[in-house]
């Protein structure tokens, strides 16, 4: 189980848990794992039917954010329709930096002791 507290206290939730016992892992990219760096945390809600559309979408957009500096990796884990992106940067200015190809305001987390 992996805990992440949200690095502004503005962030909903801010607290994150990551069972991988609940979840499945669908892809994975470098490396996302680690007690160093931030984690940019998105949720995404799929129709079944859609799987298939949004993991292509997916796999370009990482294509896209593999060779930004500061791109250290990402895992996927899916649970029913559910999807949960965590992605792990080296610093929020290197997210900063990648901001036109992310969410707007993205949500920053780090390992909770």
């Amino acid at each position: 189980m992996i805990r992440y507290r949200a690095l502004r206290p503005d962030v909903s939730p801010p607290l994150v848990t990551v069972d991988e016992e609940e979840y499945e892992v669908v892809r994975e990219q470098g490396e996302p794992l680690g007690a160093h760096g931030v984690f940019l945390i998105d949720r995404f809600e799929v129709a079944p039917a859609h799987h298939a559309a949004f993991l292509a979408d997916w796999d370009a957009a990482r294509a896209a954010l593999a060779g930004r500096r500061g791109y250290l990796g990402v895992r996927l884990y899916r649970a029913g329709p559910s999807f949960l992106e965590v992605g792990r940067w080296s610093s929020p200015l290197m997210v900063h930096r990648a901001r036109e190809l992310l969410p707007p305001d993205p949500a920053l987390y780090q390992v909770a002791g």
